[in-house]
């Protein structure tokens, strides 16, 4: 009899909440930990995160969280985490260098502390007596993106989450397509896909020519030149500074959520800004 259950808690039939319980007698792996966006008949809400009462229940009849996995670091997929750890035993939590910074810091906004361990492409993870895991890289619009292929006694699983086939990464991280091929020659039992537009026949655009694409509409603006984003497109920021840089223009960010991803993904090596070219936003004339 197969003992393995998938349980999805969120990211079934939406684009969020997404969190994924690999069960196997009583032991649970957690796949990714986000939140929710409301809609217009939610007043009053400013975030949606998984329930977790099938989780708890588990909890109580002896089953034992033996860790968990972040696939990136969209709030898709790591912001539930300060709202659901308080209510929740410890256990180790697993993620790229990127998604462990963004992660650390969506802890510290509720005050919860709790370590994310950085794991590289490649690295076997044992997690209890019946899971073990390692990652592979993915291009998408966040750096450090993984896929994870998950070994339970049944076989192996492959889980994909989000992704984007990009041949021209801005970073130069291709999606390590080799190592996934020799997983699906190997034997995969299931594997659990998530992409966006993935119906659509068409190839998408690289990210390489979004930074052509602004360089083009900035000539001849006199005064400030305003780009909005997804606050996690370290890509696209990229772009942006060295089109200010050949300009010979400054930056600035502003707003809580990008100000804080910029400082860890500076930190951390993933974006590179000059110096003197980055002012604060106090100083903007």
């Amino acid at each position: 009899m197969n003992n393995l259950k998938i349980v999805p808690l969120g990211g079934m039939g939406e684009v969020t909440q997404n969190m994924f319980l690999y069960q196997y007698d009583q032991e649970i792996l957690i796949v990714d930990c986000g939140i929710g966006f409301p809609d217009i008949y939610m007043p009053g809400a400013d975030i949606i995160i998984p329930d977790i009462s099938y989780l708890l229940k588990e909890i109580e009849k002896g089953s034992k969280i033996v860790g968990m996995i972040l696939s990136h670091a969209h709030d898709d997929h790591i912001a539930a985490l300060p709202y659901l750890l308080p209510d929740l035993p410890e256990f180790p939590i697993y993620g790229s260098a990127l998604t462990a910074g963004f992660a650390h810091e969506r802890m510290k906004d509720g005050s919860v502390k709790r370590k994310v361990n950085v794991i590289d492409d490649g690295d076997v993870t044992s997690l209890g007596k019946h899971f073990s895991f390692s990652v592979l890289s993915v291009t998408h619009s966040v750096p450090d993106a993984k896929h994870l292929l998950i070994k339970t006694p049944e076989g192996m699983i492959y889980h994909g989450s989000d992704f984007k086939l990009d041949l021209q990464p801005v970073d130069g991280v291709l999606s390590d397509l080799e190592t996934a091929a020799k997983a699906g020659k190997e034997g995969v039992l299931l594997m659990l896909m998530d992409c966006l537009r993935v119906e659509r026949s068409e190839w998408s655009k690289s990210e390489s020519t979004t930074g052509p694409a602004i360089a083009k509409e900035i000539i001849g603006v006199k005064g400030k030149f305003i780009v909005t984003l997804m606050s996690s497109h370290i890509h696209r920021i990229q772009q942006v500074i060295d089109i200010a840089v050949a300009n010979r223009r400054k930056v600035v960010f502003i707003g809580r959520s990008v100000e804080q991803n910029m400082k860890v993904a500076e930190g951390l090596g993933k974006i590179r800004i000059p110096q003197g070219v980055k002012i604060n936003k106090k100083n903007i004339k």
